[in-house]
């Protein structure tokens, strides 16, 4: 038998409570963390104990505490290289903020203090983590970080130096070097993906999402057959919104799956947006860090949903050239659950290229 209490949490304007968490039988103080800013919440607690099942104690009394002032405009937002860009700042009471301030921006970006915009062409591509502080008229000052994760736009390669002129005898021969007359300047690498309906190219986004793409290559590289996406079955297929893959390999009998070996999540890297096309990690409810060897391939605008739920889901690469034919071919195929014959199910391999 397992002795502690039972934390209830709910807003003092409205709602009815719901359970928060569980506390230790000896604990004496307890830390609510996720709260929104300039909020006031109502507590309440029982104690509790489990034999068969969680049996509680009536409830006390209602504690009712209000949250300091803070930031509450998101702290990421997705931006492109030589595009224009607008970010709102907000706080959680308005007419009570004295100042604040935005500093560490890109070039090509300034913040308007009467406004709270950021505004601008950002014209250089990286990742930067730019302080933002409000003080309010009590004295209280909030600090956050605004990151924003800049890459460039979907682009042909560039054709540098032109290769001149050969003049051959019959039957001769030469060599030319290609180094330097090409570019790709919207790619620093890439992953192929062959599957049995075609072929698939990731472009990765290795400066703005470096833990990320170091997790997702982790496993295309891994040595191990249990630990590597060699024979992985695209195991979602949800029209409209995502095929997701890279979790799970069928063995030997059709309806007989295994899960791939999983390492240590990498942190969540939002703020580019989950638009078609895109290749994001997914993840555990309720848990922004938790991604591991599951992607999925965004078939639609999935932006308003997945940008801002649960922390923002890390899109770190994109599909290149006609790989979305294939994607668009996989969520055609008839949908099954995993208990019956999945012959039908695309499967992959990937390579570093």
């Amino acid at each position: 038998m397992e002795g502690g209490y039972s934390v209830y949490v709910k807003l003092s304007s409205s709602g009815t409570y719901t359970l928060f968490d569980y506390a230790a039988a000896n604990a004496t103080t307890y830390s609510v963390t996720g709260l929104t800013p300039g909020t006031s919440y109502d507590f309440q607690v029982a104690t509790a104990y489990q034999s068969t099942g969680i049996i509680e104690s009536t409830r006390s009394n209602t504690a009712t505490a209000t949250t300091k002032d803070g930031f509450t405009s998101r702290t990421y937002e997705p931006i492109t290289y030589n595009q224009a860009f607008s970010y709102q700042a907000a706080v959680s009471t308005a007419s009570a903020r004295s100042s604040w301030n935005i500093t560490g921006l890109p070039t090509g970006l300034t913040f308007n203090s009467s406004t709270g915009i950021v505004s601008g062409t950002p014209t250089v591509t990286g990742v930067f983590s730019c302080p933002m502080t409000a003080t309010f008229a009590n004295g209280w000052t909030t600090n956050a970080t605004l990151k924003l994760r800049i890459i460039r736009a979907a682009a042909a390669p560039v054709t540098g130096t032109t290769i001149s002129g050969q003049t051959l005898a019959s039957g001769g021969n030469t060599s030319v070097s290609l180094s330097g007359r090409f570019s790709d300047p919207d790619s620093e690498s890439a992953v192929r993906i062959v599957t049995n309906l075609g072929t698939m190219d990731f472009i990765l986004y290795n400066t703005a999402t470096p833990q990320t793409v170091t997790n997702f290559l982790s496993y295309v590289n891994n040595a191990s057959s249990t630990g590597n996406y060699n024979g992985a079955v695209f195991h979602r297929s949800e029209p409209g919104f995502v095929v997701q893959g890279g979790g799970f390999k069928v063995q030997s009998a059709p309806n007989n799956f295994t899960s791939i070996t999983t390492t240590a999540s990498p942190i969540n890297e939002p703020g580019i947006s989950n638009l078609r096309g895109t290749v994001a990690m997914a993840k555990v409810g309720s848990d922004p860090n938790s991604a591991t060897d599951q992607f999925f391939v965004n078939l639609s605008d999935n932006s308003t949903n997945l940008d801002n739920q649960n922390g923002g889901f890390t899109a770190f690469a994109r599909v290149a050239g006609n790989g979305m034919t294939v994607a668009d071919a996989m969520v055609a195929l008839p949908r099954v659950s995993a208990s019956v014959n999945v012959d039908s199910v695309a499967t992959s391999s990937l390579t570093n290229w």
